[in-house]
């Protein structure tokens, strides 16, 4: 399944529904038509010459601008969709595949309360948008509504079933604000849908471990790391989670072989770095916990865990004042807010 372009359903437009009349000639390839078949095979800069070239065409300029926009989402380039929509929803008010594609690039901006706007009046017109209730959580789980977000992630699920993310982001909810059990249903119901989704099988292992089912828990770590690598996803989770159970089992040289390959996925994790370096003190091996723990402040200060860690290991090489000035450092971190989990990890 592919991951990158999980959030945009496709929505082609028929060429027909836009013309006035049927030609007598000959078919030929418009370049309406050939814009879609290079969108689909990933040619963009050629396809957005052949969107822009059909715009000129009235029997065609409708479609292709909605595409054009469609293209612009695919690649990132958010303005260049929001100003191409604009104009769609301008000639088509009565669009609901056009407000959910504005609203999910405004999603993708960060412009949360507009992305709502458009996805309610997208939501308005189709009434069935599992897509745009997805999407409508998103923006109110970033807006730290959570009610909300969980009213919009269940009725996605009532209205698509079989709707991987709504399910896994319900998970990752109910795991935030501790309704463990519903968390477990959540990450099972998304397994259910897809059984090679690697986030509901690491995401379930923290659940099983807050439900205190540790060998449940391992056994959800493992074949998270497992479809890691088949499906070569370079996420640094499955390991730090699993090597941060296996550091607390006592098991140290397996939780070293994991935490090494969460630092190898992810230099700048802190985290990451902070527990290799406890996992080395479990060895007895101070001088590569202390380049762990130097390592980790270094590349991500603001984590809290790191300072610690290493002003007490100042402190047991009797270096006071360095101990003292990492341990202020933990404090004054330790007292941010930490805000709500990337609900994507």
């Amino acid at each position: 399944m592919n991951r990158a372009a999980i959030f945009l359903p496709i929505f082609v437009f028929s060429q027909a529904s836009f013309q006035m009349g049927s030609a007598q000639t000959a078919p030929q390839i418009s370049p309406y038509q050939k814009g879609l078949s290079l969108s689909q095979s990933r040619q963009f800069d050629q396809a957005e010459q052949a969107f822009l070239e059909a715009m000129k065409d009235v029997s065609t300029r409708l479609p292709a601008q909605y595409a054009l926009a469609r293209l612009y989402t695919e690649i990132g380039q958010w303005e260049k969709a929001e100003n191409n929509l604009y104009q769609f929803l301008s000639a088509s008010p009565r669009s609901a595949d056009g407000f959910y594609l504005l609203g999910y690039s405004l999603y993708k901006r960060g412009q949360f309360t507009a992305s709502i706007a458009a996805l309610e009046e997208s939501v308005d017109i189709k009434k069935e948008n599992a897509g745009a209730h997805k999407v409508l959580g998103l923006n109110y789980y970033q807006l730290n509504k959570l009610d909300l977000a969980e009213k919009e992630w269940i009725t996605a699920v009532q209205q698509k079933s079989d709707l991987t993310e709504a399910h896994y982001f319900l998970g990752r909810l109910y795991y935030t604000v501790n309704r463990i059990n519903d968390a477990l249903h959540a990450f099972e119901a998304t397994i259910k849908v897809d059984p090679e989704f690697m986030r509901a099988y690491d995401n379930m292992g923290l659940t099983l471990e807050a439900l205190g089912r540790i060998d449940d828990a391992m056994k959800a770590y493992e074949r998270a790391i497992e479809l890691n690598e088949q499906h070569q996803l370079k996420s640094k989770w499955p390991y730090l989670n699993l090597g941060e159970l296996l550091l607390r089992r006592k098991e140290t040289a397996e939780s070293v072989a994991c935490l090494q390959k969460a630092v190898s996925l992810d230099p700048k994790s802190g985290k990451a770095h902070t527990y290799l370096g406890k996992a080395y003190l479990q060895q007895g091996k101070s001088e590569e916990a202390l380049r762990s723990f130097q390592t980790a402040v270094r590349v991500d200060p603001g984590y809290a865990g790191g300072h610690y860690q290493l002003g007490l290991l100042y402190r047991i090489q009797g270096r006071n004042q360095e101990a003292q000035e990492e341990m202020k450092l933990f404090e004054a971190y330790r007292n941010k807010p930490a805000g709500l989990p990337r609900i994507l990890e």
